[in-house]
């Protein structure tokens, strides 16, 4: 049986604890305030939110929708990453789980899936994925609302690439 080193998981669920809070506080603060689409599973399910509240005049709970949404990376999450996977604030969320080897679930489960049986980051993927998901918000509840959004996970998506190298390859020129 592994020893469990202290340290290490120390770190790890001080980054995902900490990751949680600042990430809560964003959506809290800046995406539901703005009215933001932050892209990934907190974005669709903001959506779906919209989309059944406006359409439908039915206030469907956020957990539930992120839950039901979580379900099948988490899954497959534990099942092929293993268990030790779990605008600027929010790609220092991610990248703060990330470096702790945890995740902030969703479309993180998908990339950090991708990531590992390829061997490249492929969060630009993922953000392509996050404008499909503003699109269909541009065209439902108006434009100025998914621009903003689109710049949110743009800055998010690129706050991520710099802060996790993970899967960048350096070349040394001598």
């Amino acid at each position: 049986m592994k020893e469990l080193n202290l340290k290490h998981e120390a770190k790890r669920y001080g980054c995902a604890v900490l990751a949680a809070t600042i990430m809560a506080l964003n959506i809290k603060t800046f995406v539901r305030a703005g009215g933001l689409f932050p892209g990934g599973f907190t974005g669709l399910t903001l959506l779906i939110q919209n989309i059944f509240q406006t359409f439908m005049g039915i206030a469907v709970p956020y957990t539930l929708i992120n839950v039901l949404l979580n379900s099948i990376p988490v899954f497959i999450g534990l099942k092929f990453i293993g268990k030790k996977f779990g605008g600027l604030i929010n790609g220092f969320c991610i990248s703060l789980c990330l470096i702790g080897n945890t995740s902030t679930g969703g479309t993180d489960f998908i990339a950090i899936y991708f990531s590992e049986k390829n061997g490249r980051d492929i969060w630009n993927y993922i953000l392509c994925g996050n404008a499909v998901i503003l699109t269909v918000a541009g065209l439902l509840f108006g434009w100025d609302r998914a621009l903003y959004s689109i710049i949110f996970q743009f800055t998010s998506t690129q706050v991520i690439q710099m802060l996790h190298q993970r899967y960048k390859k350096h070349t040394l020129f001598i």
